[in-house]
């Protein structure tokens, strides 16, 4: 497990094109699920009892993220994608190769991409597409759906290290997975 990532944020040492990955035990709800979540937990506090396990002796949930510089004509700020298998090769910001018709519906449907502000401001609806990732950028401040300021300026501001480049565009690549199936009550559906 690579804990850097709340320290990162603490003291900006976050560098473009570095990885930060995290991965975590499966686990098993046995009382107060969801209670511990936003916005639930926002709105109204929340107590759980969960048992954490690794299945196989592996841990079946885990996130990639980082920094990269966009290209001039692209306005994708933060690109999440979920997967069902841990990072394995450095994705790119750059459009997928072509695919089978199928593989492309499956590929938009697996990838949400915030653009400005606003594409944010669903944080707190447990039913909008990646809103537990959402509403983890709010809580860990990188994004503040309250201000005015831009996506782009608040992700340079929040996360981009003291000696970067600040004039260039900045994006965010999240790429999410679970090994577990969705919908399986081991603490996975929102991923």
């Amino acid at each position: 497990v690579n804990t850097r990532l709340s320290n990162s944020l603490d003291s900006q040492i976050w560098e473009v094109g570095t990885w930060i990955d995290v991965e975590s035990p499966v686990r098993f709800d046995l009382m107060g699920g969801w209670s511990d979540t936003p916005p639930i937990t926002f709105e109204h506090g929340g107590a759980v009892v969960n048992v954490a396990a690794k299945l196989d002796d592996k841990n079946c949930i885990g996130a990639s993220a980082r920094l990269v510089y966009l290209p001039a004509n692209s306005n994708d700020i933060i690109r999440i994608r979920l997967c069902q298998t841990p990072r394995t090769a450095v994705l790119s910001m750059s459009p997928p190769p072509p695919r089978a018709e199928d593989d492309d519906e499956e590929q938009e449907r697996n990838q949400i991409v915030l653009r400005q502000l606003s594409d944010c401001s669903d944080y707190d609806n447990p039913l909008a597409s990646a809103a537990l990732i959402k509403a983890s950028l709010v809580t860990m401040n990188i994004v503040d759906v309250t201000n005015t300021i831009s996506l782009q300026d608040q992700l340079k501001a929040s996360i981009l290290h003291d000696n970067a480049d600040k004039t260039q565009n900045i994006g965010l690549e999240i790429r999410c997975w679970s090994s577990l199936p969705q919908g399986n009550g081991l603490g996975v559906s929102s991923i």
